[in-house]
């Protein structure tokens, strides 16, 4: 369990550093194409970091929670919702916690 929660902690670090240089790069490259650059670098990352095997199983643990939480995420959207995507990597919350 303290693994696990350390895990958490240097996850949550990792996102606040990639904050700004994805930020950085959205002024300057459309939303869709970051994305895509930044799943096929993760995927090649982990191909070479832990074989096909093993990213293949990352993978389909990340579309199988697309499965689960895109339909949620969806939902909200269409009601108003402001969807904090930072947030929601950094603290877990979906929607935004920001006081306008």
């Amino acid at each position: 369990m303290k693994n696990q929660i350390e895990m958490d902690k240097i996850f949550r670090e990792c996102i606040e550093d990639m904050k700004k240089p994805i930020t950085d790069l959205s002024k300057k490259y459309p939303t869709p194409l970051i994305n895509g650059a930044m799943i096929e670098l993760g995927l090649r990352m982990m191909l070479m970091d832990s074989g096909t095997t093993n990213t293949l199983h990352m993978f389909s643990s990340t579309i199988a929670t697309i499965l689960e939480k895109g339909p949620l995420v969806e939902a909200l959207m269409e009601t108003g919702n402001e969807i904090d995507e930072y947030d929601w990597l950094k603290y877990g919350n979906l929607v935004s916690t920001k006081i306008h």
